[in-house]
């Protein structure tokens, strides 16, 4: 699930998109009402590179996520999901209500659909943009009624795309991540040998140097603090050894080494497939809380998502590398349930 063009989740929020009727700026055709496009002061992501739909959001305690035929409302109280809607899938936003991103035309072309759906995935708006060619609808993060993807960032607000980075736009080879204060680029092959930031209270670019020890970049991760987390190329082959480096350039070997890992609020979640382990246990998901301990959350996991600091949504293989279903973690309890993903209909 790593690319170079991955966003990471830097923190998970409530979203707040309502409906209003005095509203005259954004009216949608779907909603003649009109509709208030607001999400100033929430966060979310879309990171669906190889198009598996893993987004769900938490909202009014309950628990909102994609299955095979529409979107589902998880209780966790209950331990129990019924689906909300048949509506089409697609890229899912997390927050800010789901957002959609579409291109209008080729890979090439300029110009993209954004697209505002509830949680129960009707469309509330749409807003057709011309963003550039590079903005990649399915790397994106929502922060503060901006969109950011890549060396750009789209106002919701006032329809205007701007260009954040300058240098080395062309090159491609950037990892890109959040946290509360900045957004971050690194260069993969680290040529630079710096931390590109965009400071998100005054829109303000500078640099950091990174230390000595980042070599070639791997994979990269950046906590809400700002701390990163850097895999690097290890000694033995397939080998990544995660550093962390703190804001002041700090730098420590983390333990784990692997490439498929998220970090959020200090604790690092991550899938490890290596040698190290036994021949019966396969893309182990596993959790380092920030005061050493490790919790093996489940084995042939495909993919994860964080919700909050409490619930962990994640896919399983099954046969012949099919999905073998979705599942809920709950860190307090320690408990796992399977969701439901699939409703027959009663004739």
């Amino acid at each position: 699930m790593k690319n170079l063009c991955m966003f990471i989740l830097a923190g998970i929020l409530t979203a707040t998109m309502t409906a209003c009727s005095d509203n005259n700026d954004y009216v949608s055709e779907t909603d003649p009402q009109g509709f208030v496009l607001d999400f100033a002061g929430e966060r979310g992501t879309v990171d669906v590179p190889f198009g598996d739909e893993i987004a769900a959001v938490k909202k009014d305690g309950f628990i909102y996520y994609v299955g095979e035929d529409g979107y589902y409302e998880y209780d966790p109280e209950e331990k129990e999901a019924v689906r909300t809607s048949k509506a089409d899938l697609g890229h899912n936003g997390v927050k800010c209500a789901f957002i959609v991103y579409e291109k209008t035309g080729g890979v090439e072309d300029t110009g993209g659909r954004i697209i505002y759906r509830d949680f129960k995935g009707d469309t509330l708006y749409e807003q057709v943009e011309d963003t550039p060619a590079d903005f990649d609808g399915s790397y994106l993060i929502a922060n503060d009624n901006k969109l950011y993807s890549g060396n750009y960032y789209f106002d919701v607000k006032t329809e205007e795309t701007a260009k954040i980075f300058e240098h080395k736009v062309s090159d491609g080879g950037f990892y890109f991540g959040m946290s509360d204060e900045y957004y971050l680029r690194v260069e993969a092959d680290n040529l630079d040998r710096v931390v590109d930031r965009l400071k998100l209270s005054d829109m303000s670019v500078d640099t950091v140097p990174l230390p000595e020890e980042i070599t070639h970049i791997s994979a990269f991760e950046a906590d809400s603090n700002s701390d990163m987390y850097i895999a690097i190329p290890g000694e033995q082959p397939g080998s990544f050894p995660i550093y962390k480096v703190t804001p002041d350039g700090k730098c420590e070997k983390t333990g784990l080494d692997t490439l498929d890992y998220k970090v959020y609020n200090g604790d690092i979640y991550y899938i490890d497939s290596g040698e190290k382990l036994s021949i019966d246990t396969k893309d182990a998901l596993s959790i380092l809380s920030s005061d050493g301990k490790t919790v093996l959350v489940a084995e042939n996991v495909s993919d994860y998502f964080i919700i909050d600091e409490r619930f962990l949504i994640y896919n399983t293989w099954g046969e012949n590398n099919s999905k073998g279903g979705k599942y809920m973690y709950d860190r307090n309890d320690g408990s796992t349930t399977k969701l439901k993903t699939f409703t027959v209909e009663e004739e």
